[in-house]
């Protein structure tokens, strides 16, 4: 470095994003070798009427350039001294340099200007081991079993036309609603069977297609409309049309998922419940172990790959509304949040998402756990058999579109899970 490292001063201020701001002064004894350095590059890169290239005097190049040449020069500085403290301070950076630099030295003056950086985060993972988190006890009840199957007649039924006759427990109901004043609300399609509201299902219960009635009815806290949200109104429901289910035989039920009988399927759903809970508490045991990990560790990713994973996750969500004919500020209303608010959460669960990460990479390369080629092949020949395809064009697919590796990450990932939830569980 040609500037005299006597004549820098620098404090250094460390931010939340692995961001890192410096604020620094050139002495004004370095201003010359500064401009000077600039002159020896700008002059091979101008073309100066009358000069060949790169033998006008600095002088013409200074009068020629005007304050382009002492702007040029400062960031020749500024990029000389941001590599200087960057090998001091041990830093490595992740994005390129924002400067704050003035658009003039002036002679006999100190040069003082500024520059923020995102550099790579020094990770400090504490304990990890021996956290003695007690499983829970996993269980599935006939009722749970049972639900499943009621959903699925339904689903397999038909519905038939109720005309002449009051409404029963089991019925489908089609009703309008609308407020005193003549303000009209959702009409609702209600299954008369305590999923909704039981008060209000009682209060419908004996009435006919055509009849209406006031029922004193609260709404939610979250409800969309504000107005009503967490109030008990009077309002008019009006029977508009009811169904009642033909409902399928249970060993016809059975067959359309290609078993032989309602036992098969009973447990097939009592398997496939089980399953969703032991994911479920799988994924509270992991979260419960990261959480211990981090309070005894330094993690603070940068700011810049937050921020990725942030406008990633907020464009799905806005797609997904976009195809569910919501609105972005209906969705906002609805789970009571301002955009700003609900942003900040997502950044919330981005970095943690990035923290997680970063625990399961170390402790895969402290822990020597690795995914073997056996591993690899039966990941990919679960997705030949999802997708129905030769597990040969599966890999070529996987290796031409670059996923391999994301697939490799994605293994060892999960089986630095199983590693934490077996050292960390009683």
């Amino acid at each position: 470095m040609d500037i005299k490292e006597s004549a820098i001063k620098y404090k250094l201020e460390k931010r939340e994003g692995s961001i890192v701001k410096v604020d620094l002064e050139i002495d004004s004894s370095e201003r010359e070798v500064i401009l000077d350095k600039a002159y020896k590059y700008l002059v091979q890169k101008i073309n100066i009427p009358g000069f060949r290239k790169g033998k006008a005097p600095r002088p013409i190049l200074e009068r020629f350039l005007g304050n382009d040449f002492y702007i040029e020069a400062i960031r020749i500085a500024a990029k000389e001294i941001f590599n200087y403290i960057l090998k001091k301070e041990n830093l490595e950076p992740y994005s390129l340099p924002d400067f704050n630099i003035p658009s003039y030295w002036k002679e006999n003056e100190k040069l003082a200007f500024s520059f923020t950086v995102e550099v790579v985060p020094k990770i400090r993972i504490g304990k990890y081991k021996n956290f003695k988190i007690d499983k829970r006890d996993l269980q599935v009840s006939s009722e749970e079993i049972n639900k499943v199957i009621e959903q699925l007649k339904l689903q397999n039924s038909k519905l038939k036309p109720v005309e002449n006759r009051e409404i029963i427990e089991g019925d489908l109901v089609y009703v309008e609603r609308e407020t005193r004043d003549g303000r009209k609300l959702e009409p609702l399609w209600i299954r008369i069977n305590g999923s909704y509201d039981p008060e209000i299902e009682k209060e419908l219960i004996g009435m006919k297609i055509g009849e209406q009635k006031i029922i004193e009815t609260k709404f939610p806290d979250d409800y969309l409309d504000r107005e009503f949200a967490g109030k008990t109104i009077p309002i008019t429901w009006k029977i508009k049309k009811v169904w009642t289910y033909e409902f399928i035989e249970d060993d016809e039920l059975a067959h359309k998922y290609g078993l032989e009988s309602i036992d098969e399927l009973y447990n097939k759903i009592l398997d496939n419940i089980f399953n969703a809970k032991l994911s479920q508490e799988r994924e509270r045991l992991i979260d419960e172990i990261i959480d211990k990990i981090l309070e005894n560790s330094e993690i603070d990713p940068p700011q810049s790959m937050v921020l990725t994973i942030t406008e990633v996750v907020l464009n799905d969500v806005q797609r997904d509304l976009k195809n569910e004919g919501k609105t972005w500020d209906e969705y906002l209303r609805e789970i009571g949040k301002t955009e700003e608010e609900y942003i900040e959460s997502l950044k919330e669960i981005a970095k943690r998402k990035i923290q997680e990460e970063m625990i399961l990479d170390y402790i895969a390369e402290k822990e020597k756990i690795e995914v073997t080629e056996d591993e690899m092949r039966i990941a990919i020949e679960e997705f030949a058999k999802e997708e129905n395809k030769d597990i040969n064009v599966i890999r070529r697919t996987l290796e031409r579109e670059g996923k391999m590796e994301s697939l490799r990450k994605s293994i060892l990932r999960e089986k630095v899970k199983e590693f934490l939830i077996n050292e960390n569980t009683k």
